[in-house]
């Protein structure tokens, strides 16, 4: 009854604000509306006005509608309803709104019409990037790629500019006098922010100004720097999509962060789903077990609770530590070497991740949503025959043992999956290895159990609480979720923290984070990354050149808008001696000193010489008068005696 309530006040509303529209002509006026799409019913407000103000500053109500906005791409008939109550008209729908076969695609959705601001007639072009309903595109989010940007990203946000540029050129809109307006949920948000940095330095816009960009729970795609103000990425702090692709292996995203909830208030937040009884987030997280044990009881294979507790967001950085550490025990591996096979690496760093496991994700996820799969099959339950405890250790070392795939376990997998006759989807048993490969490391333990009976009972904490909290971890990442936080009634205002650097510097500049919107009362956090060869940190400094901290990592309560500067200074060249130089110089320094000593015996024989001879000269002298005077005495006594 809430529900037909709801679309009856929708269309009440929304026919009363067109009606206004065109008896007044005043592009100005404020339209009210009920948006229904997903499951998702709420009540909406939008105004030109809202892009009358400075793009750089961020904006409650303009974060509101462009969430709703971001979910009315889900379909062309939703977008067209929706964007045409805004009044937007010639509206445009690329070739990935259709294409269900490839998942290397975007859904772009491009409207435009005319407002007036402060008494100046201008063009709003807003460009809608499909963030939910996009089907095998799924898979394209795990299509990383070795080096730059994210790949798949990267080549849909050069698809996405393309097209709002032709629809730029096509409209022959005026580039000088252009306002646009860009939102992206999930996926969509990277693709988002990514093509706006195209739409910047293409110049489709006057300035940065002109350009408003708003995303939510938008994954990190871009490893690169570019100093942006017309960007604010609105992330749930327990959301898992946003925490992806790792920062570990570079990635970030351009613009600001706008930090969105507070884990100790999520369940006094009310569902802004006006029909909706379902919470927002299960009630607790609890760390889970693959437990044979459990599985025979009531609890399920992923029932049995562990004794460490912790909450989703500590989970998240174990989890990826669980993941990308070698130094953990490894039944598949130890399976591997007993055969003489090489290991399977960890996930630990982009290179390793392309060349092992970014096409088990990917095929994976072209299994589950390919839309060939008959409703009662899914992917996920294709292998839940494989994944049970009673046949996890089988699993393992049917899989394992040898680099090949054993026909009992490809059977086992191919009837579990049931492919739509009249879809021309096929299974590809090449990349289901890799696949098995994924499983395999992702449910090795924590416990060091690599027998086959002891594996079935062994503790498998990491997949087992990821499984065992699905529901809570999904929950994270819905629309729903992120309008209550924007919704929150809370009177404290949002915050600004902007970084500098305190004096101007040259060449390969250290990176400085900490470009983010929050609450009063949250904890902000600034740090740096920089060569220690090249330069000297000297500490975060404010605004009256107080310093701040020392480290590199600072951390600090808002307060107030804020901007912390980075001091550094050139580190001073090392004086450094190439090898053949010190070579050389310890040559030259033996040669000198033989030459020395040479010169030093020389003038010692010299002296000593003439010494001897004199000496020995002396000596003949007197020996010689004392043998005259002996001969002398010896006549002398002679001739006494004679006479």
């Amino acid at each position: 009854m809430k529900k037909v309530f709801a679309c009856i006040l929708s269309f009440i509303i929304a026919f009363t604000a067109l009606l206004s529209l065109q008896r007044g002509q005043d592009v100005n006026a404020a339209i009210t509306g009920v948006f229904e799409a997903s499951g998702t019913c709420v009540e909406y407000y939008y105004s030109d006005s809202l892009f009358a103000q400075d793009s750089s500053s961020y904006s409650t109500p303009l974060a509101d509608i462009s969430l709703i906005a971001s979910v009315a791409t889900e379909s062309r008939e939703t977008a067209k309803s929706f964007y045409g109550e805004l009044g937007f008209s010639n509206i445009e729908f690329n070739d990935g709104y259709d294409n269900t076969t490839d998942s290397d695609k975007i859904g772009v959705m491009v409207a435009s019409k005319k407002i007036n601001i402060n008494g100046t007639e201008k063009d709003l072009v807003v460009m809608g990037v499909r963030g939910i309903n996009y089907g095998i595109e799924w898979a394209d989010n795990f299509n990383v790629g070795k080096t730059g940007n994210h790949q798949g990203f990267d080549n849909n946000s050069k698809r996405a500019f393309e097209f709002i540029k032709n629809y730029i050129n096509n409209h022959s809109i005026d580039k000088e006098n252009v306002k646009i307006w860009i939102q992206g949920y999930s996926r969509a948000g990277a693709i988002s922010y990514m093509s706006a940095r195209s739409i910047v330095e293409e110049k489709l816009v006057k300035s940065q100004n002109d350009l408003y960009v708003y995303t939510f729970n938008a994954p990190s795609g871009v490893v690169d720097e570019w100093e942006c103000t017309c960007i604010f990425n609105l992330v749930n702090c327990m959301d898992v999509v946003n925490r992806t692709a790792p920062s570990k292996w570079g990635f970030k995203k351009y613009g600001k962060i706008v930090y969105l909830g507070d884990p100790a208030k999520v369940m006094s937040l009310k569902n802004p789903n006006i029909n909706s009884t379902e919470p927002l987030y299960y009630e607790d997280f609890t760390v889970r077990n693959l437990d044979l044990q459990s599985a025979l009881g009531q609890g399920g294979i992923f029932g049995g609770e562990a004794d460490q507790q912790y909450n989703v967001i500590k989970f998240y950085s174990n989890f990826y530590d669980f993941m990308s550490n070698d130094s953990l025990s490894d039944s598949v591996n130890t399976s591997r070497e007993k055969h003489g096979l090489e290991p399977i690496p960890a996930i630990s760093d982009r290179e390793t991740y392309v060349d092992y496991y970014q096409e088990a994700f990917m095929y994976f996820f072209e299994l589950t949503y390919s839309g060939a799969i008959d409703a009662e099959s899914s992917a996920m339950g294709a292998f839940s025959t494989i994944l049970g405890a009673d046949t996890m250790s089988t699993f393992l070392a049917e899989c394992f043992e040898e680099d090949q795939m054993y026909p009992d376990t490809i059977a086992s997998i191919k009837s579990s999956i049931v492919i739509d006759s009249s879809s021309s989807f096929q299974l590809d048993e090449t990349k289901l290895l890799p696949l098995l490969r994924l499983i395999g490391k992702a449910f090795r333990t924590d416990s060091g159990a690599s027998s086959m009976i002891g594996l079935a009972f062994a503790k498998c904490e990491m997949m087992a609480t990821l499984f065992g909290n699905v529901a809570y971890i999904a929950s994270a990442h819905f629309p729903d979720v992120v309008l209550a936080w924007i919704r929150y009634d809370d009177s404290d205002p949002y915050y600004e923290t902007n970084v500098e650097f305190k004096s101007e510097l040259k060449g390969d500049l250290p990176t400085i984070n900490g470009e983010s919107v929050m609450k009063k009362n949250f904890l902000s956090v600034v740090n740096c990354e920089y060569d220690e060869e090249k330069w000297i940190f000297n500490g975060w400094y404010d605004e009256n050149g107080t310093l701040l901290s020392s480290d590199p990592y600072y951390s600090f309560t808002v307060t107030k808008d804020v901007c912390v500067y980075a001091d550094f200074e050139e580190a001073p060249e090392p004086t450094v001696i190439e090898n053949e130089e010190i070579a050389e110089t310890k040559e030259t320094e033996i040669t000198e000193k033989i030459k020395s000593d040479k010169k030093k015996s020389s003038s010692s024989n010299d002296f000593v010489i003439p010494v001897i001879i004199g000496i020995a000269g002396f000596c003949s002298l007197v020996a010689g008068i004392a043998a005259v005077v002996v001969v002398m005495n010896l006549k002398k006594n002679k001739k006494k005696d004679q006479s």
